[in-house]
């Protein structure tokens, strides 16, 4: 995240790992209070919105294929990215907070999976 002038207000970024409220969750949807994201939408849309896209983390580790490991990555955020799990949330609403800045290999493997998604 990044801060404005003054210091006053910060932007996630892209790469960002940030702790949020994804309540109420529907259906298959990941849920949880309070949940890990990683933000995949640039700096310049989330500040221009006030959204951002997201993709949640989970310690749930069930083998699929949109799952990416966290392990391999040196970041205290544990667990998998679930890459098909994508959302577009209000990060001020949502009280984003700020935790670490993602590995650019797991920031680069999380939009290859979701690039085979939309192709």
């Amino acid at each position: 995240m990044r801060e404005m002038s003054g210091g006053k207000s910060r932007f996630p970024d892209r790469g960002d790992i940030v702790i949020i409220d994804l309540k109420p969750a529907r259906g298959h949807e990941q849920g949880g209070n309070p949940r890990p994201v990683l933000v995949l939408s640039p700096y310049e849309y989330n500040v221009r919105s006030g959204l951002c896209l997201v993709v949640p983390f989970t310690s749930q580790k069930k083998g699929y294929p949109f799952e990416v490991d966290c392990e391999k990555y040196s970041m205290k955020t544990s667990g998998v990215v679930l890459a098909d799990a994508i959302g577009n949330i209000d990060w001020r609403a949502r009280n984003a907070r700020f935790i670490e800045q993602a590995d650019e290999d797991l920031i680069n493997e999380v939009m290859s999976k979701l690039l085979t998604l939309l192709d």
